[in-house]
Parts: C-alpha cells; sequence; structure tokens
C-alpha cells in the first residue's frame, strides 16, 4: 500500500500532494480501520502493480523542479526503474534503492528531478500518529508495575 497524488505546483492550493498530510493520514487511517482503500482518495493498492511480483514493487515519491519552482509531484507505486522516460530511466539506473533516501539528477539545463522509493506500507508520506501507541506503552507499563508491586 502506496499514498498516490499528483500535483503540479508549489502554489497552496494547487500542492494538496505535497501539503495535505492530514487528508492522506484519514484515507490511511480508514484503511487500516476498515481494510478498504479508494484509489482516488490518497491510498492505492500497489498489489499487481506493472506485473511484478509483491518484493519488486516499491512507493516512490517523485519530483520534478525547475528554476525553483515545483513542476510536478507524484506519490505512486513504483517497479523502482521505469520513470518519466528512458533518458531519465538510464540516468538513475543502478542508482536507486528503496532506502528512503532521495537521489536527483538534472534534465536539461534547469531541471532537477528527484526519485525517493522504499519498501514499507505508506512510506512514500506522512506517518500515523504514534501518540496512541506511545499512550497504550505507557499504560501496560504502569499496569505492569502496579501488578508486580501487588503481587
Amino acid at each position: 500500500m502506496c499514498y498516490f497524488c499528483s500535483d503540479t505546483s508549489n502554489e497552496a492550493g494547487k500542492n494538496s500532494c505535497q501539503s495535505w498530510v492530514k487528508s492522506m493520514r484519514y484515507f490511511r487511517k480508514k484503511y487500516n480501520e476498515k481494510g478498504v482503500f479508494d484509489t482516488t482518495k490518497y491510498v492505492k493498492n500497489c498489489t499487481g502493480f506493472a506485473d511484478l511480483p509483491e518484493e519488486q514493487i516499491t512507493c516512490g515519491i517523485f519530483s520534478t523542479q525547475s528554476r525553483g519552482l515545483m513542476r510536478s509531484f507524484i506519490r505512486d507505486c513504483s517497479d523502482g526503474k521505469s520513470f518519466y522516460d528512458t533518458s531519465l530511466n538510464e540516468q538513475f539506473e543502478n542508482r536507486l534503492m528503496a532506502d528512503n533516501q532521495t537521489s536527483c539528477v538534472y534534465k536539461g539545463t534547469s531541471d532537477i528531478v528527484c526519485i525517493t522509493l522504499c519498501k514499507d506500507n505508506f512510506c512514500n508520506g506522512p506517518l500515523l500518529s504514534s501518540t496512541s501507541t506511545i499512550e497504550s506503552l505507557f499504560a501496560l507499563h504502569v499496569l505492569a508495575a502496579f501488578t508486580k508491586y501487588w503481587l
């Protein structure tokens, strides 16, 4: 499962894929709760992507900037090899690993293309709040200490 969205600007209101992290978290939480997804709303099931086995599919963030302006920002599934065009495929060949690190190349004289690949579910976007997990662990710790003291 990957986050899935795109936009073509860094202007407020036109950059939802870059900035609407609350919406992404909401749809991810709904997926986690119900096990369902809607590919038009930030969450995508990548099973069968490009007819590849699960272990060859990654999540990615793909961006193109021109003279400091965002021209393209995409979160999607990836095969880790096929990108915007053949020349970029060659430039990124053997440079990308699904380790959540970003690699960038120049395309032409003014464009910078950056790609980040990762392997875990929803690794190409915002994390869910860990507050509830921390609170649960704290409650278990207190319960264990209380039980140990009284038993």
